[in-house]
């Protein structure tokens, strides 16, 4: 009789540990209530636990809302960092055999981000909920139970992953921090993702300016051509801390500053909320506060006061562009040449202009089209194509030109400045194929009768200036977010010309950026006021360019 009592109080309490094991189990697999068996450091507390009570709401919603690849824009000193290094470490310690890592931009921040980590695992131990680890470097834990590893690495600098730890060197979770500040990303990014191949993966940063391998990644998953990334983007406006006495501060002088302000007071700003605001830019200047603290994805990728372009009038351009109401794809037989974005659909008995600019087709600088209502000036289509070579151009502008009432087909004949001749390439090539193959009714002839715009020492800055000026009074605007980031990127140059910025090398070289959208859009400004429409349009129908051309 006492065998089999003992034998059922051994049963229960088997039965109580399973229990328990699996309550274990299911705390360790959540990450608030992971969290709650950890210890964190605060500027402000001290050593705290990580309990869900103290979490930010933008903590919680990207807790709902991760997807495991997901990419994040985020304002500063939201705790972003502190809750993914949580799901690092949890991640480590709940699989086998598994490979995190963790990649910062500087020294600094690798101590700082690794001692994190440490806190965290003394206070698993604590609860003795984990083993001491097998290997304690300075960046880095192993586990011998579950045979996993946490590393935190420097970009640029530190090795990216040991061939004979984890399997094979795959990572099975990787944290990218701060990468807008990376020095040298591309390198880096690429063995990462060599080696992460499908598995879990999240980017977080601050934004820091445009052209950098942040702002590209952003860029493309905003299109969803980033892999399978998810975009989050979080206001300062939804952190709790960010307010400040109401009526502290005084109203900016500054007319940007006043703009902002009514834009920030738009998205829902308490008052509170504003004189914290009108503090922080006090302190670091607009430009760097919007950069840090963004109240829309637009203001975190505002490029700087270096721009051609002032700021508060890239501002009101980017206010005016919307999503188009249609795509038509261009296509000549089995070639496809990307889709026309409708921003009016043609109606009829209106006249159009069509301004293309061709490009090399090789990979490098856009070939581009805009077409503009002639009456209005507004800008009613876009496309732009970096793989459609000069003579395969006129067919997409061909059937761009037909598609808007037989539109004035307006191409930019410069050559390339290679080119050893003026008979050949660029949009010459362009124009005859217009002539020859689609025999398009209606081509644009310069004052000299000359088929095609020039754009020279004469006209280019009358392409720049006089759009400039358009913009700035408010008389010319364009619905495409693709022409405003093109005029976002024009800087003035060493001879005061405006000249598209792009990528740098990793010498620290900018490459040439592309404008042909926002060249089209200034040549046909200059087209409208010197072509009447309707009215004589000459095109060439046969024979060489000199060909004589007919009425419509």
């Amino acid at each position: 009789m006492a065998s089999a009592t003992l034998a059922a109080a051994m049963s229960s309490a088997q039965a109580d540990l399973d229990s328990l094991a699996e309550d274990l189990a299911e705390i360790e697999l959540d990450l608030p209530s992971f969290g709650e068996l950890l210890q964190i450091k605060t500027k402000g507390e001290g050593k705290v636990t990580f309990d869900f009570a103290r979490w930010h709401p933008e903590q919680k919603r990207f807790e709902r809302e991760r997807t495991g690849r997901d990419l994040v824009v985020k304002p500063r000193q939201i705790g972003f960092s502190t809750l993914e290094n949580a799901r690092d470490y949890q991640y480590a310690r709940t699989h086998e055999g598994a490979q995190v890592v963790v990649v910062v931009h500087s020294g600094e921040a690798k101590s700082e981000f690794f001692s994190a980590i440490r806190l965290m695992d003394q206070s698993l131990r604590a609860w003795g909920l984990s083993p001491e680890p097998r290997e304690n470097t300075k960046t880095g834990l192993r586990w011998d139970d579950n045979d996993s590893s946490i590393k935190v690495i420097e970009a640029g600098k530190d090795e990216i992953t040991a061939a004979d730890r984890g399997r094979s060197g795959t990572i099975q979770r990787l944290h990218i921090t701060e990468a807008a500040f990376y020095r040298a990303p591309e390198e880096t990014m690429a063995a990462l993702f060599g080696s992460l191949g499908e598995n879990e993966c999240v980017i977080e940063s601050t934004a820091n300016g445009v052209g950098n391998w942040f702002h590209s990644r952003v860029e493309e998953a905003r299109k969803g051509l980033f892999d399978n990334y998810a975009l989050h983007f979080f206001s300062w406006l939804e952190h709790p801390g960010y307010i400040a006495e109401p009526g502290s501060y005084p109203a900016p002088p500054a007319e940007r500053d006043r703009h902002w302000e009514t834009k920030i007071r738009a998205a829902g700003a308490s008052d509170a909320q504003i004189a914290w605001w009108r503090k922080t830019v006090q302190k670091l200047g607009l430009e760097r506060a919007l950069r840090e603290y963004p109240v829309s994805l637009e203001a975190a990728f505002l490029v700087s006061g270096e721009s051609w372009l002032d700021t508060e009038h890239l501002d009101w351009l980017r206010m005016q562009t919307r999503q188009p109401i249609d795509e038509i794809d261009l296509v000549r037989g089995l070639r496809e040449f990307g889709a026309l974005r409708l921003f009016e659909k043609p109606e009829r008995g209106r006249t159009y202009l069509v301004i293309v600019d061709p490009s090399e087709g090789t990979g490098g600088n856009e070939a581009a089209m805009t077409v503009m209502d002639h009456r209005s000036g507004r800008v009613v289509a876009t496309w732009e194509n970096n793989r459609v070579k000069p003579g395969e151009l006129a067919h997409p502008a061909a059937q761009a030109g037909r598609l808007y009432n037989n539109a004035l087909l307006v191409v930019e004949r410069n050559v390339w400045r290679r080119a050893s001749n003026s008979d050949g390439g660029g949009g010459v090539e362009t124009l005859n194929v217009l002539e020859r193959e689609e025999r398009y009714p209606r081509l644009y002839r310069d004052e000299k009768g000359v088929l095609g715009w020039s754009t020279n020492e004469l006209t280019r800055p009358l392409i720049f200036g006089d759009l400039a000026k358009a913009i700035e009074e408010r008389a010319a605007s364009t619905p495409c977010a693709k022409t405003v980031e093109e005029a976002a990127s024009l800087m003035t140059g060493k001879n005061g010309r405006p000249e598209a910025r792009g990528k740098r090398n990793r010498k620290g070289q900018r490459f040439r950026g592309d404008d042909g959208l926002f060249v089209c859009w200034g040549i046909g400004l200059q087209v409208r006021s010197r072509t009447p429409m309707p009215g004589t349009a000459r095109a060439v129908t046969t024979g060489q360019l000199e060909s004589t051309g007919f009425r419509t």
